[in-house]
């Protein structure tokens, strides 16, 4: 796995006596384990974890459990990861008053390029989400897609979320998008990064900062679907009743021990 050839590329760098940009990697291989841990004791869950055996599938399945923790522990929503057939069940379900949520999460490779090969492909890639999604919440009254990639910057998770919102007149069922961004970390941390991966060492830190850096950022666009005209309501995350989402964005941090906290972003609820 990348993340794993990234910690073993560190621990040679560190052993020459230097240090690299190698350390987001061991942060983030840290929060995986987390995810993992967290689920390790749901049936599902355990299925999951089983189930990575090959780099595209871990991929997906990190990212779902990603997308499972900013639903619950975020958002407060009542989060269950399904025992699935892939192509035909959605990866997770959020148990509303109202209803039932079908979730289903896509990791499209194109989110994986450079900054212009993702602009340049929010188009393409919203069609094809869109299309692929359809077996797994053909049958569901409300869902929720999500998009999500690794370290996706603001303007292309942006114009994916306006593309794909842009494409919602036909999927009444369709109670919104988000598209995740999964270790970015936030701009306000650019100093802070610089500052901690200096080619320096070892360096004295405030506990400010190791906390910053070691802490996992995770940054969500969400649209809502104006035609949408299923059971189960959109509330903000305060709120009853309903699909629980933040407004048009939000930017989270998930401290070490996997306590999330808003750095930035809109929670409220909006039309």
């Amino acid at each position: 796995m990348a993340l794993i050839e990234a910690a073993e590329a560190y621990l040679r760098v560190h052993r020459a006596g230097a240090m690299g940009s190698r350390l987001t990697d061991i942060v983030e291989l840290g929060h995986v384990v987390n995810l993992l841990e967290d689920w390790r004791l749901d049936p599902a869950g355990a299925e999951i974890v089983s189930h990575m055996k090959s780099p595209s599938v871990y991929a997906h399945d990190v990212l779902v459990l990603a997308a499972a923790r900013t639903l619950k522990r975020s958002w407060k929503n009542d989060v269950r990861l399904l025992k699935r057939n892939p192509a035909t069940t959605a990866d997770l379900s959020i148990e509303t008053a109202a209803g039932r949520v079908a979730v289903e999460l896509k990791a499209p490779h194109e989110l994986d390029g450079n900054d212009d090969e993702r602009a340049k492909s929010a188009s393409r890639v919203a069609d094809d989400v869109l299309r692929r999604s359809g077996k797994q919440l053909k049958t569901a009254p409300s869902s929720l897609l999500v998009v999500a990639g690794y370290r996706v910057p603001d303007g292309p998770r942006e114009a994916l979320t306006a593309s794909l919102v842009s494409r919602l007149a036909k999927r009444a069922t369709l109670a919104a998008v988000a598209v995740l961004s999964i270790g970015r970390h936030a701009s306000e941390d650019a100093e802070v990064a610089a500052e901690f991966l200096g080619d320096r060492w070892p360096r004295v830190f405030t506990p400010e900062q190791t906390a910053t850096m070691l802490s996992l950022v995770v940054a969500a666009t969400v649209g809502r679907n104006p035609h949408y005209r299923g059971p189960v309501p959109v509330v903000g995350i305060d709120e009853d009743g309903g699909l629980r989402l933040p407004g048009a964005f939000a930017i989270l941090r998930y401290r070490a021990d996997g306590t999330p906290e808003l750095v930035d972003g809109s929670l409220t609820s909006r039309p």
